[in-house]
């Protein structure tokens, strides 16, 4: 189980798992729990300003995002 001190995120970090954040263009983050809130706050807040239904948001949750470097 990789720890935080793995986080692509800016924090302030959350100790324990880091999951991967898909970005686009078969991109990942690798975030903990604390940066993983921020970067879909940010998008959330992208997505409204572009005025894109919420309906039509895809955004990773934390519950089901995949734990960085467990096999699947």
């Amino acid at each position: 189980m990789m720890e935080q001190n793995n986080c692509d995120g800016g924090g302030p970090h959350r100790p324990g798992v880091v999951k991967v954040y898909p970005i686009g263009g078969s991109g990942n983050l690798i975030l903990c729990q604390s940066c993983f809130g921020h970067e879909r706050g940010f998008e959330m807040d992208r997505l409204k300003t572009a005025q894109v239904p919420n309906s039509e948001w895809n955004l990773p949750k934390w519950e089901d995002a995949k734990v960085y470097g467990e096999e699947e």
